[in-house]
């Protein structure tokens, strides 16, 4: 695809942009993620068995990544149209948790599994941001425009 517009019919001076469902790509990425892996533009291929690991080591009482569990690696059927497990998959909690942990001996699988997940969860932000600056929760504004 070379262009992500076309000309408005009512105006031929404005463009209408279009773009995938969100949520709906969110799912796509983690269920290829959890089936098959990744191959990355460096030629790093990517797949869930750190998460497997972290999974596995932050299993106390006292958690980094609360909300992650086993479920959402092995989610199948209807569970798979969950965007929430996803997104949750795909967090920066998650990204930082690697970093932390180290679930796994190598270090270089970590570095780019974890600066992969933390790149969708910065695009899921963006693409699912309503308005430019969200009142409630200004530092989780997809477009950056918030002040600290």
């Amino acid at each position: 695809m070379e262009k992500s517009w076309f000309k408005n019919p009512a105006d031929k001076t404005k463009k209408v942009f279009f773009f995938a469902d969100t949520p709906h790509v969110l799912k796509l990425l983690r269920n290829w993620f959890l089936d098959t892996g990744f191959v990355l533009n460096n030629n790093v291929y990517v797949d869930k068995t750190p998460i497997r690991a972290l999974i596995e080591l932050d299993s106390n009482e006292l958690k980094v990544c609360h909300k992650l569990d086993k479920h959402h690696l092995e989610c199948v059927g209807a569970e798979r149209q969950n965007v929430r497990l996803a997104a949750q998959l795909f967090s920066n909690t998650t990204a930082k948790a690697l970093e932390l942990y180290k679930p796994v001996n190598d270090v270089n699988l970590i570095r780019n599994l974890s600066a992969f997940i933390a790149s969708v969860n910065d695009w899921f932000d963006v693409m699912n941001t309503y308005v430019p600056q969200q009142s409630l929760q200004t530092s989780k504004c997809g477009y950056g425009l918030y002040e600290v």
